[in-house]
C-alpha cells in the first residue's frame, strides 16, 4: 500500500528536555504601596497582593479551592470598580494568601487590568534601572 506507519519522531531525538510549566500565561505584579488596590465580595473588601490579566491574589481567608467569587475589582487610579467571577485556585491559610484566577471578565475590563499591569511593570524596571546606575561607579 501507499501509506505507512509515521515513526514517533521522539524517539529519534538525542537528547530529551525536562522543564518544569509554569501555569501562569500572564505577567503579575504588585500593586505601588501608595496605591493599593481590593477586591470587594460578600460586603467585605480585601486588599489584593498581586494582579495580572489573568487572575489576582487577595489577603484572606475562609475560601476554599474551587469555589466561585463574585465581586468587585477596585483599581483607584483606573475608573470604575470592575465585576468580575473569580475561581479560587489556591487557599493558603498559613500566609494568609487566596490565589485565584477570573472566570467572568469582560473583555475591555481584562485589557483596563492588562494596561494597569504594564504600567506597574515600566515603573518596576525604571526603578531597578534607577538603582543599578546609582550603584555602577562612573567610567573613567
Amino acid at each position: 500500500m501507499f501509506w505507512k506507519r509515521k515513526k514517533d519522531k521522539k524517539a529519534d531525538l538525542p537528547f530529551t528536555l525536562e522543564y518544569e510549566e509554569d501555569q501562569r500565561s500572564y505577567y503579575r505584579v504588585a500593586p505601588k504601596a501608595g496605591e493599593p488596590l481590593f477586591l470587594q465580595t460578600q460586603g467585605k473588601r480585601y486588599a489584593i497582593l498581586d494582579v495580572s490579566a489573568g487572575g489576582l491574589a487577595f489577603e484572606g481567608a475562609g475560601f476554599a479551592p474551587g469555589d466561585s467569587l463574585a465581586g468587585l475589582l477596585i483599581i483607584p487610579t483606573k475608573g470604575q470598580p470592575i465585576p468580575i467571577v473569580l475561581t479560587i485556585l489556591n487557599a493558603l491559610p498559613q500566609r494568609g494568601m487566596i490565589a485565584c484566577q477570573f472566570k467572568k471578565i469582560k473583555d475591555e475590563d481584562r485589557e483596563r487590568v492588562h494596561q494597569y499591569v504594564l504600567r506597574r511593570q515600566k515603573e518596576d524596571l525604571e526603578k531597578q534601572r534607577q538603582k543599578k546606575s546609582k550603584e555602577q561607579p562612573p567610567d573613567d
